[in-house]
Order: C-alpha cells, then sequence, then structure tokens
C-alpha cells in the first residue's frame, strides 16, 4: 500500500492552509463549516490546533505528514503578500505557507486550492519551483452570495478520500460478494406489482419472484431464454423503531452502517449511517419520525433528520455498476432547505418544504468502489422520507 494509500484508509485528517494577512476570516468560515461535518478533531487550523508552549514548526511538520488533503485558502492578496522590507514572502522558503503547500505537493498528498473573495488560480510563472504544481490541481471558488453550495462541494470532494476498511480492496471485494450473494438468494424480494418509478429505472423493469416485505428483486430467464445477470433493487423507508412498514419497503430505523438483521431489514443486506465525510459508523437512532398525520401516505409520513446535529450519510453495499436511485425529502411539520446528493452528484438542492410538503428526484450513478452514498450536504434541515436503488444492465 503506498503512502497516500495509507493516509486514506486512516481517520481523515484536513489540513487549512492560508495566509494571516490574506483571507483569515473566510480560511476561518471554511475551517468551521468543515469541523462540523469532520469533527474538530480532523481539521487542523495552527491558530485553534496548537496548544500554548509547542512548537509551531514542530506541529506543523506532524500534522502534514499525517493529513490526509491540505486545503490551501488563496485571496487576493495570496501571491503578492510581501514583508515590511518589501520582498515577496513567497520567495523566502522559510515562509511558513511555501513550506506547508511545497511539503504537501512534494509528499502527495491531495491539495485542494480554494478560491476566495475573488480571488483567481496564480499562474505557474508568478510561483516558486516548488510551489508551482499546485496550478495543476482543480480549484474550487467558494463566495459568499453562494457559500453554503460552494463550501458543501469542497466536503464531498474531500468526503471521497476518505476509505475506511469497506472502501479498501479486500473489503470492497467482501461487501460486494456479500451484496451478489443477497440478489442472487433472493433475501428479500419485491412484491408482485411493485413499481420502481423515478429517474433511470424504467430501464430496468424485471420483476423479481414474490417474497417477504421488502426489496431486492432479480432478473429471471425461463427455460427458452439465455440466462441474465442478477440486478440488485432496493426501497427502503426510514422511521422509528416500532413504526409501521410501508409494503413493499425495507425498514432503516437510524441504525450504524452494517450488516442488517432486524425485522423488514432484510438478509444478507449491509446498509446505514456514517457520519457525514468521514464514512464512520454512526448511530442515527432517534433521529427517525413518524408524523402520523391523517391524509399521507406512510411512506411520505415517516422520516430521518439527515441534519439533526452532527449530519450523517446513508450507505448501501452494492455491487460496482451503474445504479437509478429516487428519493424523496421533505416533512408533514413544513421545513425549508432539503438537499440530498447521491454518490456526490447533487438530486435534491435546497428545496423549500414551506411551500409544498415534499419533493421526489432522482439520478443515475456510478459506483465503483462497492458503496452507494446518499449526503446531505448543502442542505440545512435535510430529512430523507425513502429512497429507491434500481442497478441498470
Amino acid at each position: 500500500m503506498s503512502a497516500r494509500e495509507e493516509r486514506g484508509a486512516g481517520p481523515l485528517t484536513v489540513f487549512i492552509s492560508y495566509r494571516r494577512s490574506d483571507a483569515a476570516g473566510t480560511a476561518g468560515r471554511i475551517h468551521d463549516s468543515l469541523v462540523k461535518r469532520f469533527d474538530d478533531d480532523h481539521v487542523f487550523m495552527d491558530v485553534g490546533s496548537i496548544r500554548p508552549g509547542e512548537d509551531f514548526t514542530e506541529v506543523l511538520a506532524d500534522v502534514l505528514d499525517r493529513c490526509t488533503a491540505v486545503v490551501v485558502v488563496i485571496g487576493p492578496g495570496w501571491v503578492a503578500a510581501t514583508e515590511k522590507d518589501g520582498r515577496r514572502r513567497l520567495d523566502d522558503p522559510r515562509d511558513y505557507v511555501r513550506t506547508e503547500v511545497a511539503r504537501a505537493l512534494s509528499a502527495g498528498v491531495s491539495v485542494f486550492p480554494v478560491l476566495v473573495d475573488g480571488a483567481v488560480m496564480p499562474r505557474a510563472e508568478d510561483l516558486p519551483p516548488d510551489l508551482q504544481g499546485l496550478t495543476t490541481r482543480q480549484a474550487i471558488e467558494i463566495s459568499a452570495t453562494r457559500y453554503q453550495y460552494d463550501v458543501g462541494q469542497l466536503v464531498t470532494a474531500l468526503r471521497h478520500l476518505h476509505r475506511p476498511w469497506w472502501r479498501t480492496g479486500a473489503g470492497r471485494a467482501a461487501l460486494a460478494v456479500a451484496a451478489v450473494a443477497a440478489v442472487v438468494t433472493g433475501a428479500l424480494l419485491w412484491p408482485d406489482g411493485a413499481e420502481d418509478g423515478g429517474a433511470g429505472a424504467e430501464e430496468s423493469t424485471a420483476t423479481g419472484p414474490t417474497g417477504a416485505q421488502g426489496t431486492t428483486g432479480t432478473e429471471t430467464a425461463t427455460a427458452t431464454q439465455e440466462p441474465t445477470v442478477a440486478l440488485l433493487r432496493a426501497r427502503v423507508n426510514f422511521q422509528m423503531p416500532g413504526s409501521e412498514t410501508p409494503e413493499g419497503y425495507l425498514a432503516d430505523f437510524g441504525e450504524p452502517f452494517g450488516p442488517r438483521e432486524g425485522p423488514d431489514q432484510g438478509e444478507g443486506l449491509t446498509y446505514g449511517w456514517v457520519h457525514q465525510g468521514t464514512h464512520d459508523p454512526y448511530d442515527m437512532v432517534g433521529k427517525g419520525r413518524d408524523r402520523d398525520t391523517p391524509g399521507i401516505e406512510q411512506r411520505r409520513d415517516t422520516l430521518m433528520h439527515m441534519q439533526a446535529g452532527d449530519p450523517g450519510s446513508w450507505e448501501i453495499a452494492v455491487p460496482n455498476g451503474r445504479y437509478a436511485v429516487d428519493v424523496s425529502v421533505g416533512d408533514a411539520a413544513p421545513t425549508g432547505a432539503h438537499s440530498i446528493n447521491v454518490e456526490g452528484v447533487p438530486v435534491i438542492s435546497g428545496f423549500d418544504g414551506t411551500a409544498e410538503l415534499y419533493e421526489e428526484n432522482g439520478t443515475q450513478v456510478e459506483v465503483t468502489d462497492g458503496v452507494l452514498t446518499v449526503d446531505c450536504v448543502g442542505g440545512q434541515n435535510t430529512k430523507i422520507n425513502y429512497v429507491h436503488v434500481t442497478q441498470l444492465p
């Protein structure tokens, strides 16, 4: 395993590099946003992360050696900042910002240039040789007018760097075997007449045999047909323990990501919740609701509050391939700013649930690591009702 892979297999650690005279305020705001998503222990910014009496250079060197990613905050004065005598700071090999960025680039750490306050990407010829590699990195622009959306894009990019055990080669192989086995054995099957609905799901319309309440179905072949590859289909409802599970759905009660064995949860399936951005299993039990509202179908009257306290993401282990995914958000008690991304692809963005109570939308995504992820980056009060996952041929 390479040094970069070792970093990705451990806890996500983000180092924020910035120049105090350039964009300290915006850097601080980005730091606070990342802490909300990744935890204070995983985000390093010099002012608040170095204890009194510690050697500044030693601490920086240690953090840079074990960090997963470096976020370089670049404001309008980042390149041209000078000392009192007029010398440009970036021309000094001892300049802290230059040292931080050069060390990250040479170590092969993922480096994210973040342009703030109207800054533009520096040209290679304006940088010393050990920083010129920065100009080949894809930059992320964060503006004050769309801050929440822009920082959400940064969070999504950082999230994809973290590789917990089920995202390592061995972990993916184990989950893939389990997911395929669940499909092939028909652990839980869609009831006759159940419909997928949604974006792209019509492309995979084979009906599996009748089984218990729940989700996975497989394409079948008659004696005169060539055998076809089994396709996973799952419908999951988010609800409180003890709530009635809608017909044709599996139940998610907010349990941490792992094998599901509870009532109405299927056999041989692995799904559940993780801390958003870290993929560490996260107990969301207690954040589900059943509004018991007259006239509203059960699959929408139940929900999981994805952003009550630390935000959570939902994941399910699936065979690699292309999937149609449909998601519903909303609440009978009107709230706004629901956002959903699937595998980093925006599906619902800032839905205002005060005018219309619910919104359903779908997309198609490619899964390459054996785990399909649904997150709420960019939202403020996201409540998810249900998700449909359909593997496409």
